[in-house]
């Protein structure tokens, strides 16, 4: 019987130390997180004419002081050379001039411009700028609109094209 008690009382205080064994868990958190939604990002103005810019660095962007010979500004790595963000690809904006002037940096012969329109001139490359959505104004006053009735009260140096004839 005793051998049974000791047996007993030994057994419960093995089994019993597998209760007290110790775990650990390990929980790694990120801060910032590196992924996620963010409400406002801020970057702060480097000189980034050293930075390097290849496939392997493709999508990175900084916020460049004003050193020469970029102007202050967003840029992203496209994966052979830096670009300057916000402007959309070949647009230049001479904040310098008055008014401001938006131009094409690099037009070619195949350069087609959309206002309104996601596929410019498509199917058809004799088209340089296609507008919908409202009319064009050009320097001087000349006005090109197009509508579905004669004006009640037509504007000198302006021209309606009818679309409903």
């Amino acid at each position: 019987m005793k051998k049974r008690v000791l047996f007993l009382i030994s057994f419960i205080f093995l089994s019993s130390s597998f209760c007290f064994a110790q775990e650990t868990v390990t929980i790694t958190t990120y801060y910032p997180a590196p992924y996620g939604v963010y409400q406002q990002m801020r970057l702060f103005p480097v000189n980034g004419n050293a930075f390097t810019c290849d496939a392997t660095h493709r999508g990175e962007m900084y916020y460049h002081d004003d050193t020469a010979p970029r102007a202050a500004g967003l840029y992203y790595c496209n994966g052979t050379s830096w670009m300057a963000a916000g402007g959309g690809g070949n647009w230049t904006l001479d904040t310098a001039s008055t008014p401001n002037n938006l131009y094409l940096s690099a037009p070619d012969a195949n350069t087609q411009v959309g206002i309104g329109v996601a596929n410019p001139g498509l199917n058809d490359a004799r088209i340089k700028l296609e507008v919908q959505g409202g009319a064009i104004q050009a320097t001087g006053g000349l006005i090109i609109e197009t509508r579905t009735s004669d004006p009640g009260t037509p504007v000198v140096g302006q021209i309606w094209l009818r679309t409903d004839l």
